[in-house]
Formats: structure tokens, C-alpha cells, sequence
């Protein structure tokens, strides 16, 4: 265990003890074994690109609930490892060493996930204050990425109130990076926002708005980007759909400010009851200089995770199928586009893909995944994705022109 956390264990193991004698304490958790394989990430069999691994992710949830108490304790240490990876580990005079974990005498560190306080203000205002998982919506803009071996979390408080079951708003402020603790600078990088969210409204199940700023304030000039952006969805009979649009202004870009970026996302979607089947179709769009934000990656712009949203668009095709009991299938077809053939496509880190020529076509995705619940608690999970580089990206470099593979397993139990 990582020495740095023992006093927080000691002061969890003791807040738990006092508070056992009068009230319960929740235990809930999950654990998840993932193996991926992805080749020719950059369209290139020429090149020895293979990449392969394996991944645990072990989680515990702790809630205590003092009797006659406004508060509560949500507290989840989280255990991730990809099998066979060295650890840093600290030597003498305060530097550190990649050693051997597997199969050798040193253990992989714990962490913490998340750990907050809930505190009930009033009847419909409460807070939360702690480190946790900001997800909001369909995690378009801002999701925790549970995906992700680790996942994201943010050092924050959010200040919920409830106007009635139906209709609620969120105040929330984190702290991305801290520089004023020990020494004085010209600023932090924030995350602040307010989103509003309703649902079971007489036209639509969710139509949320949302006010957020990403406050980076470390140089020598403050860079504040403003978003704005609306969320609806609902089902119309047989029929379903979601729209999300995003307005942004203040990104810097070259030294100069970016104002009028966007990106909208519409999905409709039909249920086949007799197959027990959804088809959909969905368009999206990004301007040059839109900020992605923080979204859930993996579950946007295809499996593989080749691309980032922005200066990007393209249409897509989904199909989910539940014909056979316990077994979940989706199928997916994404066309990657350009906004504007005058700048690059952006991959998956945010990185440029280059600007040579001007053909709008990056590549098509097919993505393959199946679920299998084999109980309540424990499922197994496989996919496949397959992405053709198109014009673009062989204009780009001419031996790029290679598909890309990517493939996974997954067990995951729930607990």
C-alpha cells in the first residue's frame, strides 16, 4: 500500500468505527479484468506499431450515513494495474526508480478514486464537497470516462438544488491545478459551471442547459473558455432522439482568442419491438478551434479512439440488438470528416494529423461489440473495430493507407 494514504486509512478506519454503533455502513464496489490489442494505429503495417495489454480496475464503495446526521461519507479507494508494468518507486535522496512488480518482491500502489462529504443545507440544497466524479448528461462535454483504467475525477464542491423531482440545478467549482500552495504565481487552472437539467416534461424525458468555464489562469494572460451549451432528449412512440449543441468563446488559438466555436450532435433513433432492436442514425459536427472539453472518450467518435472533436464531422450508424436474452449487440459504421479542409483533423490526444491537401475525407470506423450478462452481477464483454484511412490521411503521408485494428475482452463483476 502506498505509504502516503496510510494516514487516510487510519482516519477512515476510525470515522467508520465511530460511526458503526449508529449507523449502517453501504459496501458496494466492482471489479473489471480488460485485455486490448490495437495495430497500425498509424495506418502503417510498414512499422512495428503493435500494441497489447492487460488491465485490472478494483473498486470499493464506502457510504456512511450517521444517524440524525445532515452528512454523509462516500469514500472509494480504487486498485488499477496493467499486468507486467513497472512501478515508480522512491530511492534514497528523494529521486525514484522503475522497478518490477510482477513477479517481484513489490506491490502495486492504492489509490483514491473518489472521497466527498454530502451535506443536506436545506430540504432541496445540498453539498458535496471532495474529490468525485463530475458527469453530466450524456457526458458530450464533461463525463468521468469509466472506460479509462483509472477513470477522471475532480477536486471539487458542487452545490445541488432540487426545485422538485423533476427539475434541478448544479453549481459546481474544481480545482484543475493548484500554484499558489506553497509559493505565489499568477494563477490556477479552474472548472466551474452551473447546469440545469429537467426531465419527464410534457414535450421531452431531458432537456438540460449549461453554463461552464474552463479558467486557466497560469501564464502571464487569463484564458477563460466560456461554454454554452442545450441538451434534449426524449421518444416519440417507436421513435427516439437526442440533440446536443455547444457555443464557445475565449479559446486561445496562435495568441488569439477563438469566439463563435461549436459542435452539435443529432441522433435519431427507431425501435423494431418485434426484434427487440434499435436502429439510429446521427450527424455531428466541430468547428476548427472547438474545445472538446472533458468528455467520456470511447463513447463518442468510434472505439478505436482515433480522433478528438474537433475540426471534425461525419454521420453515423448504429444498430443494438437484444434478440437473444442476456446477450447485448451493437454494430457501428462512422464517416470522419473535415469542417474545414483548410486545417488538420485532430487525433485522439488532441495532436494535429497535418494539413496537406484538400480532401475532406478522414476515414470510416466499423465497430463490432457484444454482452453477455451471465448473471446480475458478472458480464463478459467483446469488441472490434476496424478504421480505413481515407484520402486525408493518405495525403498526409503515402504509406499511410493501412486499416487499424482494434480489438478487446472484458470481464466485469459487480458487486
Amino acid at each position: 500500500m502506498n505509504l502516503k494514504l496510510t494516514p487516510l486509512f487510519v482516519t477512515l478506519f476510525l470515522s467508520i468505527h465511530s460511526y458503526a454503533s449508529t449507523s449502517p455502513i453501504e459496501i458496494s464496489g466492482q471489479a473489471r479484468v480488460r485485455g486490448e490489442s490495437k495495430t497500425n494505429g498509424d495506418y502503417n503495417s510498414t512499422l512495428a506499431d503493435r500494441n497489447a495489454f492487460t488491465a485490472s480496475r478494483f473498486r470499493l464503495n464506502f457510504t456512511a450515513r450517521p444517524t440524525d446526521s445532515k452528512g454523509s461519507v462516500f469514500f472509494q479507494p480504487q486498485f488499477t494495474k496493467i499486468w507486467g508494468q513497472n512501478k515508480v518507486a522512491p530511492v534514497d535522496g528523494g529521486a525514484t526508480t522503475s522497478v518490477q512488480s510482477s513477479g517481484a518482491l513489490n506491490d502495486t500502489v492504492l489509490d483514491v478514486h473518489q472521497a466527498y462529504i454530502d451535506y443536506s443545507i436545506l430540504s432541496k440544497l445540498s453539498l458535496r464537497a471532495g474529490r468525485q466524479d463530475l458527469s453530466f448528461g450524456d457526458q458530450l462535454i464533461v463525463g468521468g470516462v469509466d472506460w479509462h483504467n483509472v477513470g477522471r475525477s475532480f477536486d471539487a464542491g458542487m452545490l445541488t438544488y432540487k426545485i422538485d423531482e423533476n427539475y434541478k440545478a448544479q453549481f459546481f467549482s474544481g480545482k484543475l491545478v493548484d500554484q499558489n500552495i506553497t509559493t505565489s504565481s499568477n494563477g490556477d487552472f479552474d472548472f466551474l459551471g452551473l447546469y440545469f437539467s429537467s426531465e419527464n416534461l410534457s414535450f421531452a424525458k431531458n432537456l438540460d442547459f449549461y453554463v461552464l468555464d474552463k479558467a486557466d489562469h497560469r501564464g502571464t494572460s487569463d484564458s477563460d473558455i466560456y461554454i454554452f451549451g442545450t441538451r434534449i432528449k426524449s421518444k416519440i412512440n417507436a421513435f427516439d432522439y437526442r440533440f446536443e449543441s455547444t457555443f464557445q468563446n475565449g479559446r486561445v488559438v496562435s495568441n488569439k482568442k477563438r469566439h463563435g466555436e461549436y459542435q452539435y450532435d443529432l441522433e435519431l433513433g427507431y425501435q423494431i419491438v418485434a426484434l427487440k432492436s434499435r436502429l439510429a442514425l446521427e450527424y455531428f459536427d466541430s468547428t476548427k478551434d472547438y474545445d472538446q472539453v472533458m468528455p467520456t472518450a470511447h463513447k463518442w467518435l468510434g472505439y478505436a479512439d482515433q480522433f478528438s472533436r474537433r475540426n471534425i464531422r461525419g454521420y453515423a450508424f448504429h444498430i443494438q440488438s437484444n434478440v437473444v436474452e442476456s446477450v447485448t449487440l451493437k454494430v457501428d459504421y462512422q464517416l470522419f470528416e473535415r469542417h474545414n479542409t483548410e486545417f488538420g483533423a485532430y487525433d485522439f490526444s488532441g495532436t494535429s494529423l497535418g494539413t496537406v491537401g484538400t480532401s475532406k475525407k478522414i476515414a470510416d470506423e466499423l465497430d463490432f461489440s457484444v454482452d453477455y450478462a451471465v448473471d446480475q452481477n458478472l458480464s463478459l464483454t467483446a469488441g472490434h473495430s476496424i478504421v480505413m484511412p481515407k484520402k486525408y490521411i493518405t495525403d498526409q503521408n503515402a504509406q499511410s493507407k493501412d486499416n487499424t485494428s482494434w480489438s478487446y475482452l472484458q470481464m466485469l463483476v459487480k458487486f
